[in-house]
């Protein structure tokens, strides 16, 4: 193997290999690592190789491993695979567990960045319920004073006749005014209660 080889593969890649090997080469007795970093990484500097092997010593889950002394300048290990390390192999390995945890990072920040859009919509909602509690107090505000107009204008019509037609027509100009503002605020209100209602069903879903 050239060391450019060596260079282009990961990590999990380079470990599957030593599985893999220990697999195809086992036997009642166990592979020191020497001959693992020559049978396996021939061209890649002892150290290196050893440092890849040690990643193993305790993967007690996968392999067995037999340590007289781990200090990568006297390194003196034996590795051998059992029937786990063939099952772990036929899972995919040391690749296929880090593409699924990247996967379960990936699908962690989804679900998170869901949970903020979720705590910001139902933040939205309440600033909102707020804002309509004040709004609705401003229309109730708003109809009463159209209705004190109202009673003005038919008070001034029925007492003063045609005499104040002007006057009462400006009045009439200004109490269309704001019914036509209150008809403006309430299919706001509606619009807004739509947008709400819509946003609950999409975060509920």
């Amino acid at each position: 193997m050239s060391d450019d080889r060596t260079k282009q593969i990961t990590e999990q890649e380079a470990l599957d290999r030593i599985l893999q090997y220990l697999v195809d080469n086992r036997s009642d007795s166990p592979i020191r690592a020497y001959k693992i970093w020559k049978d396996v990484f021939p061209d890649q500097k002892q150290q290196l190789a050893f440092h890849l092997i040690k990643k193993l010593l305790y993967k007690t889950d996968i392999v067995i491993a037999y340590i007289t002394d781990e200090d990568l300048n006297n390194f003196d290990v034996s590795i051998e695979a059992t029937d786990i390390t063939e099952m772990f192999l036929k899972q995919g390995g040391f690749q296929e567990k880090l593409a699924k945890e990247k996967a379960d990072n990936v699908e962690r920040d989804r679900i998170e960045e869901l949970n903020k859009r979720k705590l910001q919509a139902e933040v939205d909602v309440i600033e909102f319920q707020k804002g309509l509690g004040k709004k609705l107090t401003v229309l109730g505000l708003v109809i009463a004073v159209v209705s004190v107009l109202a009673s003005v204008l038919a008070t001034v019509i029925q007492n003063k006749g045609d005499k104040n037609n002007e006057t009462i027509d400006s009045l009439k100009l200004k109490t269309d005014s704001l019914t036509k503002r209150i008809k403006e605020i309430e299919m706001t209100l509606r619009e807004n209660k739509k947008k709400i209602n819509k946003s609950d069903t999409t975060i509920n879903n």
